[in-house]
């Protein structure tokens, strides 16, 4: 059975071309979410075994809650939050998730395409 993922993001259009861009990856299974409803219908059946949020999920939701609410119930759970932010408008808010989840992978900046949106996911997997 193939390693399942969650990818969260409030956006139809990021939803559908991650769909295509790792459509055939035998890799993972992409599970699309796009708010706190779908997020905690899937919990219910499902436990993900990484996840890739985006950092601004629109309604006065961050990717950062939607991480803590992941790391409470799944503590190791690899998770990556991705934006198009610069580094220096997120970096507080990634200070200030740190503190509330304890653990958490160094930040860091990594160019995320089309081109290599499967190998990034794979990478998260692989720890």
């Amino acid at each position: 059975m193939k390693p399942i993922v969650f990818y969260i993001d409030d956006s139809d259009d990021a939803l559908e071309l991650a769909k295509y861009i790792v459509k055939g990856d035998e890799r993972f299974e992409l599970v699309l979410l796009q708010n706190t409803e779908q997020l905690n219908k899937a919990l219910k059946t499902t436990k993900p075994a990484a996840a890739l949020i985006d950092l601004n999920l629109g309604n006065d939701l961050t990717g950062t809650i939607v991480a803590l609410k992941l790391r409470t119930k799944y503590p190791e759970l690899p998770i990556a939050i991705y934006t198009s932010y610069e580094k220096g408008r997120v970096q507080k808010l990634l200070i200030n998730l740190q503190e509330k989840m304890g653990k958490m992978e160094t930040w860091q900046k990594v160019d995320v395409g089309v081109d290599n949106l499967a190998d990034c996911i794979a990478e998260l997997l692989s720890g």
